[in-house]
């Protein structure tokens, strides 16, 4: 592709003309083909071929080359490929070597395998040594096939049947399963290695999954509510019931999930809202931690982070996540994480990921005008950090020699914020030919966004950082569609806007930890006046100036954009967030009060959404199914009669605190229990929309289906791992500081909340709290407190009963007293806390911040 003529500062439209020729160049392939002309002369063929750089071709060769490795190296795994080629050598030379009647040349195997080589066509001159050699050869390999096969049957049924997800299973059998798993995976395995030995999702009893859905609305449900769903659930069972399942199980014998495709694509592709806020998700960076103020600096210094790990993503070789480092995670979804964009549709979306050929460079946002950088050198090594700030330098600077961008350009960004049917309309009508087409498969065929904001959120204001990331200035300024979009703030900060529906957060979460929790600070890519060090050696050519994009938009064009630009103002304007960090504790206290750290915030989101409510609603909290192949996740419902009796006890006053304790503690082995079963595939809000879809598919009629997919999740929630991988610890003081706050999104219903927490490290919680300021139901504000208050009152819960268990010890007293974590109120002394006074042990490094 050609150049672009970039404007000089003062003459910015001087080559407009120019510019606009020039980039249409850019990222375009030669027509390859034949031409046919028919004309009165006659008939005229245009042959036109594209023959490929040199580089372009030793790369292409250096890539099959790494296919057909891995390929082979996953093949064989656990087996390493010098065993492979011992073993098959070693073979070759005892069957040469040894005599005819021996079995290895004579036995019934040899009888056989001879027969098969009679019937094989063999090159002139091949002499009968040659023929045993290549037969003994292709017969080592079918065996150690039939090794590997047998090893990943075995493994494979060992891990469907992980003890650790079981409610009861003896300690020894855990340890002999761990034992038995860890010797048949084998060392040092490549990103896909473990794909054909994690078992399929299990399809769960029909019986037991409209038990357990009964269960979890019987307490947000009205009694006339809850009557009707009943007689609708046995009539499902007795009738359409049986036979959607049979469909369902008949789906899971053909593919290796029975879910996935259907979720990707009814869940998220075929969603017709806005994605913004309502699918797309954000990503903060660490909380405290920034080694460099300097905008460009920071931005490139991570960049360099992504470029690395994109190359191990292209070449396979990222290790797979180990479940409690035993149980491997499925892989399958980082294979879209760069390259790739969401395409919108008339009717349903669909996920276009670009080959590494056309996608080598990012796309650049700063002040409405669209630049593309280039990623790598013609010899396809990446560029250095130096090197990429220096051309996002230049991209600022060339904005600041320009005038300002017109309106409605700089927004075009807003139209991936629109209802999604209208923008695939807009997209077909106005962005499918000439300098638009080029400038638009620019941005989506791009490795990544990147936006230049001048935005600089206060340290410590992670509301004003999570707005900005969430929509930035009023949806105009992000590309919502691209899989991922990183966000530099003008002070050195940064962050990320996701698309949803090509994976789910935690495979974000550890690029970001991978990338710039750890990647950034291992690398020290900055000097002390905060911009990157200069690394390329002298004399190396500098590299491309990025080219601005051009873009030819009719009247039409722009009443579209208008028209998408107030829709997104009017979604921005109506969200309501906000990001705190609880610092009284964190989850040392919680497991010192023997309480799982989950179902502790759990239980208290669920008392503070009783006192914002007044009653119970249905909840959804994420689960992951990645120890199964494809698996994505799954929904644990907290609303249960163990988690109702606890809030109604906890509120009524008249319960003691020993009793509410015991409440509370069933209520958390009960969510507990519950999260394991949909760990281990024995959920049932994913079989229920399998089943939905079946009958809408066949359709039958199913009043039950459609009560069960239809109640709205009025408080959606979100826990974020952390510590995905092995290159920090947060029991290291240095390393705790770099924790990032994690992420959120927006509310489900209108009238709902949506809640993301992250514990970071053992004493703090970051909540992420988000609802509609249209709703006269929902205030998030107000609903952090009552979390806040929650949180409160369950620390007053466990320290009352430990000083009242301590005092009665004194006493003499004979009632056996509940535990009394040594963290908690100082309990061999009898002295309680309060809110107020907090423990110096509750804080990091035993002080105050």
């Amino acid at each position: 592709g050609g150049r672009l003529a970039r404007g000089r500062a003062g003459r910015p439209h001087q080559a407009t003309m120019a510019e606009a020729h020039a980039f249409a160049n850019i990222g375009s392939h030669q027509k390859r083909g034949v031409l046919l002309h028919v004309t009165e002369e006659g008939v005229t063929f245009n042959v036109s071929v594209h023959i490929p750089s040199l580089p372009l071709l030793r790369r292409a060769v250096w890539r099959r080359i790494f296919r057909f490795r891995n390929a082979a190296v996953n093949g064989f795994y656990p087996l390493g490929p010098l065993f492979v080629l011992v073993f098959v050598a070693v073979l070759i030379v005892t069957v040469l070597s040894v005599g005819g009647d021996n079995w290895l040349r004579s036995g019934s195997v040899a009888d056989v395998v001879w027969e098969i080589g009679l019937r094989l066509p063999w090159a002139d001159g091949c002499g009968n040594k040659c023929r045993i050699g290549v037969l003994a050869a292709w017969t080592g390999l079918v065996f150690l096939l039939l090794v590997v096969f047998f090893q990943r049957s075995i493994l494979r049924a060992l891990l469907a049947r992980n003890p650790f997800l079981k409610r009861k299973v003896p300690r020894v059998w855990a340890r002999v399963w761990a034992g038995l798993v860890m010797l048949l995976s084998g060392r040092k395995p490549l990103m896909y290695s473990f794909q054909s030995s994690l078992p399929a999702l299990p399809l769960p009893a029909l019986e037991q999954t409209v038990r357990n859905h009964m269960a979890s609305v019987r307490h947000v449900l009205d009694e006339g509510e809850w009557e009707e769903a009943q007689r609708e659930a046995e009539a499902f069972l007795r009738s359409e019931g049986p036979t959607l399942q049979r469909y369902l199980q008949l789906k899971r014998f053909i593919s290796p999930n029975y879910v996935a495709d259907w979720w990707e694509k009814y869940c998220y592709l075929r969603g017709r809202a806005p994605i913004m806020i309502n699918s797309n998700y954000y990503c903060m960076d660490s909380a405290y931690v920034r080694p460099t103020n300097v905008q460009t600096a920071r931005v490139a210094g991570i960049l360099h982070q992504f470029m690395q790990f994109k190359k191990m993503i292209d070449r396979e070789v990222v290790p797979p996540i180990m479940f409690q480092g035993v149980v491997p995670l499925c892989m399958d979804q980082y294979k879209r994480m760069f390259s790739s964009t969401r395409l919108p549709g008339r009717e349903c979306d669909e996920i276009k990921q670009y080959d590494v050929d056309v996608s080598k460079h990012i796309a650049v946002l700063h002040h409405g005008y669209w630049y593309r950088m280039p990623m790598y050198r013609w010899d396809g090594t990446p560029f250095t950090p130096s090197e990429m700030q220096g051309m996002l330098d230049a991209v600022k600077a060339d904005v600041a020699g320009r005038e300002p961008c017109d309106e409605d350009e700089g927004s075009i960004a807003a139209m991936t914020a629109w209802d999604r049917s209208k923008w695939a309309e807009a997209r077909e009508e106005y962005f499918s030919e000439g300098l638009n087409k080029v400038s638009l498969q620019m941005i989506e065929s791009a490795i990544l966004v990147v936006v230049l904001d001048d935005d600089a959120p206060a340290d410590g204001d992670f509301t004003a950082k999570a707005y900005s990331l969430m929509h930035g200035h009023d949806g105009t300024d992000r590309w919502f569609d691209k899989t991922i979009t990183m966000v530099g703030f003008a002070n050195g900060m940064v962050g990320w806007n996701c698309e949803h529906s090509w994976a789910d957060a935690p495979v974000i979460g550890h690029l970001i930890e991978w990338a710039q929790l750890t990647g950034e600070h291992i690398a020290e890519y900055y000097d002390a006046r905060g911009n990157c060090k200069v690394t390329e050696p002298s004399g190396t050519a500098a590299p491309p100036t990025p080219a601005r994009a051009s873009w030819s938009l009719s009247e039409l064009a722009r009443k579209s954009i208008r028209k998408a630009r107030a829709a997104s103002a009017a979604l921005c304007s109506d969200l309501d967030l906000q990001c705190q960090c609880f610092e009284a504790y964190g989850k040392g206290v919680m497991k010192a009060c023997g309480v799982s750290p989950d179902a502790w915030i759990q239980m208290a989101m669920q008392l503070a959404y009783f006192r914002d409510q007044g009653r119970f609603r249905l909840t959804y909290e994420s689960s992951m199914t990645r120890l199964f192949k494809l698996g994505r996740t799954e929904t644990v419902r907290p609303v249960c009669d163990e988690s109702v009796a606890f809030v109604r006890a906890f509120e009524d006053g008249s319960t003691t605190d020993e009793d509410v304790l015991e409440l509370l503690r069933a209520a958390s082995t009960r969510h507990t229990n519950v999260s394991k079963d949909c760990m281990a595939g024995q959920g049932w809000d994913r079989h229920l929309f399998g089943l939905y879809i079946v009958s809408v598919g066949k359709e039958i009629e199913s009043p039950f289906l459609k009560r069960a997919l239809s109640t709205p999740w009025r408080l959606s929630t979100s826990q974020q791992p952390q510590n995905q991988t092995d290159r920090w610890s947060l029991k290291n003081p240095e390393h705790e500081k770099r924790v990032s706050p994690g992420g959120g999104f927006g509310p489900v219903a209108d009238d709902g909340y949506g809640v993301s927490y992250m514990l970071s490290g053992e004493d703090y919680v970051y909540f992420h709290v988000s609802s509609k300021r249209s709703s006269p139901e929902t205030d998030s504000t107000r609903f952090y407190g009552h979390i806040e208050a929650s949180f409160a009152r369950l620390r007053d819960l466990f320290e009352g009963a430990a000083t009242a268990a301590a005092a009665g010890g004194t006493g003499g007293g004979s009632k056996a007293a509940p535990r009394t974590p040594k963290s908690i109120g100082g309990a061999a002394s009898g002295g309680g806390k309060t809110p107020a006074r907090r423990s110096a042990r509750l804080k990091r490094g035993g002080g105050e911040r």
